[in-house]
């Protein structure tokens, strides 16, 4: 199976644990499953990369990464007018840590491309752990704005489950180089991964529970 097929299961699996039938309507809930194939994204690029040669493919996948958040975020925006009122100041937390985490995510992107890149950091080494640990922040802020929204894991169990997923992904690194699961997705095949299991979880969600 594949790493990134395998991440948006288990989300998937965590998210139906309680309160399977439980939906907004088909707009809603296909929006909020493209924000946790986003999530499922952000973890397949902690995978260590392997060789040299796969550094640009996982650039190429952050920008698609990316997209998939931008695309959530501004479609609510624009279909939900209630959810503009969710950017103020007085907005919730969760709001502000999903904003936190889109901008992080942004700013990985863009400061992992030369020259960039050379002008924030001295060396490589640096750029890695700086990188690794704005990944770390950048989904915990998705993981805590996805729990504390409340909708689809609403129970204690499902937050574990979810947090130890994040947990087992960022920090076991060395098991995942022994499985041999580096990302060689394309940013296409993750795309129309994301809408193939959107439109699965989003199905399930309105005309089978």
């Amino acid at each position: 199976m594949h790493a990134l097929t395998l991440f948006i299961g288990v989300i998937w699996l965590i998210a139906f644990l309680d309160s399977p039938s439980m939906g907004g309507g088909w707009v809603w809930d296909a929006n909020n499953a493209l924000g946790l194939a986003a999530l499922a994204g952000m973890l397949y690029l902690t995978i260590p990369g392997g060789a040299r040669r796969n550094v640009r493919a996982h650039q190429t996948l952050g920008y698609a990464v990316l997209a998939i958040v931008l695309l959530h975020a501004l479609w609510f925006l624009l279909d939900d007018g209630v959810a503009r009122e969710f950017i103020t100041p007085n907005a919730p937390l969760y709001m502000w840590t999903g904003i936190t985490g889109l901008v992080l995510l942004a700013v990985l992107v863009f400061l992992a491309e030369m020259p960039a890149r050379q002008r924030v950091h001295d060396g490589f080494s640096a750029f890695r752990k700086w990188h690794q640990a704005l990944a770390t922040a950048a989904i915990a802020g998705s993981i805590h704005h996805i729990i504390a929204s409340g909708f689809y894991f609403q129970t204690k169990f499902q937050a574990v489950l979810l947090i130890g997923l994040a947990i087992a992904v960022i920090f076991g690194r060395g098991i995942w180089t022994k499985a041999r699961w580096s990302p060689h997705t394309t940013p296409a095949k993750f795309l129309v991964t994301c809408v193939i299991a959107s439109a699965v979880f989003t199905g399930i969600r309105n005309l089978v529970l």
